[in-house]
């Protein structure tokens, strides 16, 4: 096999590799989408320890891309919060609780690692209408867009969610000092 350095293929987006000439069709494979679409397919599956190693491999391989990286570190923090929920939910049913009570703000994010624990779950989306930015100033100032991206985050979990894994998951709204 022959390799073939080019300046157009850098090495900060793909991996340094052999390039195959086949037929005379120069034939290269990034193995960026690769390894992040096994990774990512990895923790859909909930097979934490897989996509914990091909994610780890990526932030240590410094020929991987910023995009890359990004979606390496995002999903290990990922993995780091799921672990310690199904861990949290693990210790919480070996002391006899059967259901969990979930305010957050985000909380569809991290809600499929909740349901995977078997737990019966009340989910809600905890939202304002003050302007944070004006706040940390000592103004206390309605931001009705706020409320709106609340209420609409709010509204997708109830959609997605009330009702769900045969009908252990309930959801409800949770505004939170409004205006």
């Amino acid at each position: 096999m022959n390799k073939i350095h080019s300046d157009k293929i850098s090495s900060r987006y793909l991996r340094p590799i052999s390039i195959v000439l086949l037929l005379g069709i120069l034939a290269t494979a990034p193995l960026f989408a690769q390894s992040t679409d096994d990774a990512i397919a990895a923790y859909e599956s909930a097979d934490f320890d897989r996509a914990l190693e091909l994610f780890g491999a990526i932030t240590a391989d410094e020929s991987f891309g910023r995009d890359a990286l990004m979606t390496a570190f995002r999903y290990l923090g990922r993995i780091y919060v799921a672990r310690q929920m199904e861990e949290e939910a693990l210790e919480a049913i070996r002391s006899g609780t059967t259901c969990l009570l979930e305010i957050s703000a985000g909380v569809q994010g991290y809600a499929p690692h909740l349901e995977r624990t078997g737990l019966r779950l009340v989910l809600a989306e905890n939202f304002n209408d003050v302007d944070e930015a004006r706040l940390r100033e000592g103004v206390f100032e309605y931001q009705e867009s706020r409320l709106e991206e609340g209420l609409e985050r709010s509204a997708n979990l109830i959609e997605k969610w009330h009702g769900a894994a045969e009908g252990r998951v309930s959801c409800f709204m949770a505004p939170h000092a409004p205006e």
